[in-house]
Formats: structure tokens, C-alpha cells, sequence
């Protein structure tokens, strides 16, 4: 549980305290004399002291320029690490960028509004002064609507999916997709875009095609390229199809190779004989293979050798290592001269600019990991009350980790809900359940039906799910197997009915515990939700449970707080936490709606339901 936050997170943390150390500034003060003996004193060369200072100052300027962001998007049932994503990441963090990619929400039933809402709350979370973007087929869409949005650095687009295709265009690939899937795809590309305004916002822009692709046909093809020709350099392969995972594509050398160089304006054909270039709307043909492959070759030798400008610099930074090897050896010795005269008082500290830049790296390891930017905010204020501007401890690390333990831990600890006392003060004790689609709420009904079993209190459970025909048979299975009574209608029934019937059979048969199972819905469904609101002022429940599941990170945490907007709830239910990788949910939700998580969902079985405990959540990050 959590395992790449943990790991992630502690690597994070001892870069960010190492530089800490390394970047406070020093102050030395004479505090009183101790003998008066006659010293012979070693200055240090007039001109070194002025020289170090210059340098310090060079070297902080270097450090304060900001790094180039790169968000990659990836497509329909792709995720962050898959196709050549992975490789693009690693060759821009070695090229000095800070590449990030995110595992877009509901993959499977890809909604653009979804996505886009998504990415824009990352974003708002960088430096929107030096930010690019990379999509591929979906996610080169929504990277076209945030250019609108936007002012970017570069914009790098690989078959991207259309712009409102024509209606031959859904027809032509009806083949493919199922009825179901060609609805989710045509209610994706029902995208306008405004064509002026993103080559107004983007400095530099770029297209990669492949001619085998079977879902950018001619016509998306023909719409970019005469959309963009102007401004934009545009590759098409022969040799290519779609880019995608499943076609085997791991790396795409000619997007490694754009990031390297400015782009051109024009459209660049790749044959596998010969390469026909058309830039600025003038058409060169090069020779054939064996010059193309030496100027490669030379291209490759020029990309990878040190110009003169980086063996200058490299040059300047060993002498600089020199000078200032040789000045910390005088004023060693001059120390050794002295300490019979004088005590003096070293301390450390920190500026407040200083300290944004190196919380930089930690921030971002936070976003990957599904932290929310409320939680965020809150460990950067308490690691700032803590550190800037006062003298740091010897001990910089164990200060962080100590300040980090303390906030998590405030983070966590929310109000806590003694479910069985609550159970044992009302008869009957009434809760609903409620949360999108497929999050495990059914399962978690029957998990929390057996804890309550195990305190000796009876339950009855209620099918609200009238929506579903397949949810009332599930629920029933659970009942069964539990020995617990199930009030259920007819598909299709009045839910706040089968609610309030329940209800009245617990009153009349002494029954402990009601749970209603509500059908799952998202916020933005009215029809739903006025259901849901007419479910609760029937039954007027005693305790309103959200259930999200704690892999979808970010997701998961908006519609917590879209659920809680529209009904208040009283806490919530993480399931799949057993496998959450990243854990930015279970840290974030608590904090952000300030209702307590009540339990983590963590296997199938019933009795695999932990209550949900802020010292065993620190235990898993390894605090």
C-alpha cells in the first residue's frame, strides 16, 4: 500500500534536505575572547574573497532559472506510462525539462469535459510561464482546447483525434467500434477549435502522423495540416500507424529529436527510400539512404558531443572548484590560528525564494502521486514557518521529516466516528451509501454488514438501485450469503419506496442497522441526484457515506467534493486501497472536505475492511 509515494517521497525528501543544507546562507559572529596571546595571522588573498562572492552570485543566478514543464496526455485506454511515453519522460528529464504525464479519469468511457477539468486543475498547480504540451490521439485534443486556454513553450501534437469529423469519417471507421464505443469517440471529437487563438498562445507547434493509421484518416490529416501549415512543422511516416501501446510503438525519435531544436514551419514526408521535404512551401528531394545516413550521423554527433560554449563552462566550474578548494584550506588554517583567541557562533539560514525552488521537486512528486493541491499548500506553509529565515538545526533532515510527520499527521486526523457507539444509540441506526459508478459500494455494504455482525448488532439492507436490474440481484447474493434480510422492489421502482420501507421494517421487526445502497451516479447527472436528495429527506439517514475508490487519486477527490456540495455527507469509504500505489487520495480527502475517512477497502473478502487509522497510514509512507 502506497509503496511508490513512500519511495518516491522519501527520495524527495533527502534531496530536498541535502540542498537545504547545502544552499542556507552562512553567518559567522565573534561571541567573546578567550586568550589574548600574540597571533601571527595567514590572510587570504584580497582578491580570492570578492572572486567567491561573484561566483556564489553566478552560481545562485544558474540555479534560479526555472525548468521547462512537460505534460504528456495519453489516449483512449492508454494510461501515464504506456507507448513511448516512458522514453520521451526520460529523455526530457535528462535534457534539463520536468516531464510529467497523469492516468487520465474513467479511460474506458473516455468524456472530454472530464479530462480537460482534470488536467486544468494540474495545471493550475505549475508554472504556467514555461509549460508544454505533448498529446497523443485523445489527449492531442484536449492539448489543442488547453492551448486556447494557455500560453505555452511548445506544442507537440501525435495523431491527434479530429476536430468535429465529418459524419463519413464515423462511418468509414464504424468497423472498428462497437455502437457503444463510436458514441463515446464521435461525443469526444465534438470539439470545435478556435485555430487563431491557439497559434496565438503557442510560441512553437508540431505534428506527428502515420499514414497507416486507421482512426487519423486523409480527412483529420488534410483539416490540421491546412489548419497549421503556416506555423507548425508537420512529419508524416509511411512506416507509421496509430503510436499507440498496442501497435508495439515504445519511442518516437523524432519527438526526442524536435525537443533538441527550434521547430520550422512546413510538412515533412518520410518515405523509406527517400525523404521529400517541403518547408516554407518550397520542395527539396535529398539524395537516397547513404547521405541521408551520414548527415544523421553528424546531426547525432553534433547532439551528443560538448560545444565549446559547455567545455568553457565545464572549464570555468573546475577552476571555480579550485578556488574555492584553496580559499576553504586558508581560512582552515587561519581557524586553526585563531581558535585559541575566539569562540565563534555558526548559523544557518534560509530565504523564502530559496526555499520555493527547492520545494519545487518535492511539489512535483506530490502531484504525481495524486496529492491534493489543498494538502500541498498545507505541508509547504508548515515546512516554511519552520525553516525560513530562522537558524537551521544541525540536524536538517530529522527537522523536515519531523515538521512533514507533524503536518501529515494534522493532515489525517480528522474528527473520528465511533460507528458501532452511533449504532448502539439509535434504533434503527440508518445510513446510505452513495458514489459514481463501479467504485465498490455494493461490496462495501456487505464488508460493513459483517463488521457490524461481528459487534453482535443486526442489520437489514435496503436495494435502492432500482435503476440497475443487475445491482438488486448482486445485493440480494451479499444478503444471502451474510443471513441478513434484503427489502427490494421492481426494476425500476421509487427508490426513496424501497428506502423507506426498510426503514419501517426495522422499526417494526427491533432491527439495529439500516443500509441503503443507492444506484451509482455522477453529480452532474440531475436526474439521479434529485433521487438521491428525495432518498435522504424521506429517510433522514443518521449517517451519509461517500465511497470512492483510492486508485483514481484526483478523481476520486473531486467527486468528494462535488458529493459533498450537493448533500453534506459524513464521512467516506476508500476501496482498492490495498493496491493504491501513489495514496494522494486517503491522504488528501480527509482534509480537503473535513469529513473523516471511516474505513479503507483493502481485498474481497468481508472481513477485509480496516478502519481507517492516521498512524498506520504514516507507517506505510515510512514515517
Amino acid at each position: 500500500m502506497f509503496g511508490k509515494l513512500k519511495d518516491k517521497l522519501k527520495s524527495a525528501l533527502n534531496v530536498f534536505s541535502k540542498k537545504a543544507e547545502e544552499e542556507a546562507e552562512v553567518e559567522e559572529a565573534v561571541e567573546k575572547v578567550v586568550e589574548t596571546e600574540e597571533i601571527v595571522e595567514k590572510e587570504v588573498p584580497k582578491k580570492a574573497e570578492p572572486k567567491k562572492e561573484k561566483q556564489v552570485k553566478e552560481r545562485k543566478e544558474k540555479v534560479e532559472v526555472k525548468k521547462e514543464t512537460v505534460l504528456i496526455f495519453h489516449g483512449w485506454e492508454d494510461n501515464a506510462e504506456s507507448g513511448f511515453i516512458p522514453s520521451l519522460k526520460s529523455f526530457l528529464n535528462k535534457k534539463n525539462y520536468t516531464a510529467l504525464s497523469f492516468n487520465q479519469p474513467n479511460t474506458k468511457s473516455p468524456k472530454f469535459d472530464e479530462w480537460f477539468s482534470f488536467i486544468d486543475t494540474k495545471i493550475s498547480a505549475l508554472d504556467k510561464d514555461n509549460l508544454s504540451l505533448v498529446g497523443h490521439s485523445m489527449g492531442g485534443l484536449l492539448a489543442l482546447k488547453l492551448a486556447e486556454k494557455y500560453q505555452l513553450q511548445k506544442l507537440f501534437l501525435i495523431a491527434p483525434v479530429g476536430s468535429k469529423p465529418s459524419e463519413k469519417y464515423f462511418q468509414s471507421i464504424s468497423k472498428e467500434l462497437d455502437k457503444q464505443d463510436l458514441q463515446i469517440y464521435k461525443e469526444y471529437q465534438d470539439k470545435s477549435l478556435d485555430i487563431q487563438r491557439i497559434k496565438s498562445n503557442v510560441k512553437e507547434i508540431a505534428f506527428v502522423f502515420g499514414l497507416k493509421d486507421t482512426w487519423i484518416t486523409e480527412e483529420i490529416r488534410t483539416f490540421y495540416i491546412n489548419s497549421f501549415k503556416d506555423v507548425a512543422e508537420i512529419h508524416i511516416f509511411d512506416s507509421y500507424a496509430h503510436m499507440s501501446p498496442n501497435e508495439g510503438t515504445k519511442e518516437l525519435p523524432i519527438v526526442n529529436e524536435l525537443f533538441t531544436r527550434k521547430f520550422k514551419h512546413g510538412v515533412v514526408e518520410h518515405k523509406e527510400t527517400k525523404q521529400k521535404v517541403i518547408i516554407e512551401e518550397k520542395e527539396i528531394v535529398e539524395e537516397p539512404q547513404k547521405e541521408d545516413q551520414k548527415e544523421k550521423k553528424s546531426f547525432f554527433k553534433k547532439l551528443f558531443s560538448k560545444d565549446e560554449n559547455e567545455q568553457v563552462v565545464e572549464k570555468e566550474i573546475k577552476t571555480q572548484k579550485e578556488e574555492e578548494s584553496i580559499i576553504e584550506e586558508q581560512q582552515e588554517e587561519k581557524k586553526s590560528i585563531f581558535e585559541r583567541v575566539k569562540q565563534s557562533i555558526t548559523t544557518k539560514t534560509i530565504s523564502a525564494d530559496k526555499f520555493d525552488e527547492l520545494f519545487w521537486n518535492l511539489e512535483i512528486v506530490l502531484l504525481e502521486n495524486n496529492v491534493s493541491v489543498e494538502v500541498i499548500d498545507k505541508i509547504k506553509n508548515d515546512l516554511k514557518k519552520e525553516l525560513i529565515d530562522k537558524p537551521l538545526p544541525r540536524d536538517v533532515p530529522k527537522k523536515i521529516e519531523e515538521t512533514l510527520k507533524n503536518t501529515l499527521h494534522e493532515i489525517l486526523s480528522s474528527k473520528k466516528i465511533d460507528l458501532i457507539a452511533m449504532a448502539r444509540g439509535k434504533k434503527p441506526f440508518v445510513i446510505t451509501f452513495f458514489g459514481i459508478n463501479g467504485t465498490g459500494k455494493t461490496t462495501s455494504i456487505a464488508k460493513l454488514t459483517h463488521y457490524f455482525q461481528q459487534h453482535k448488532l443486526s442489520v437489514v439492507l435496503a436495494a435502492c438501485d432500482t435503476f440497475r436490474a443487475a445491482a438488486i440481484q448482486q445485493l440480494e447474493e451479499h444478503a444471502v450469503k451474510l443471513g441478513v434480510k434484503i427489502i427490494k422492489h421492481d426494476y425500476g421502482s421509487d427508490a426513496a419506496a424501497v428506502a423507506f420501507d426498510a426503514a419501517k421494517y426495522a422499526e417494526k421487526n427491533n432491527i439495529d442497522v439500516v443500509m441503503i445502497d443507492t444506484a451509482g451516479r455522477l453529480h452532474s447527472n440531475t436526474n439521479l441526484m434529485a433521487e438521491l436528495e428525495k432518498i435522504i429527506r424521506v429517510t433522514k439517514p443518521d449517517l451519509k457515506i461517500f465511497v470512492g475508490e483510492s486508485i483514481t487519486g484526483n478523481d476520486c477527490i473531486e467527486q468528494a467534493k462535488k458529493f459533498n456540495e450537493l448533500v453534506e455527507m459524513d464521512g467516506a469509504i476508500l476501496t482498492k486501497a490495498d493496491v493504491d500505489e501513489k495514496g494522494g487520495a486517503p491522504l488528501s480527502i480527509s482534509y480537503t472536505i473535513k469529513k473523516p475517512i471511516l474505513f479503507l477497502g483493502v481485498g474481497q473478502k468481508y472481513e477485509d475492511l480496516e478502519e481507517f487509522d492516521a498512524n498506520k497510514i504514516l507507517h506505510h509512507l515510512g514515517f
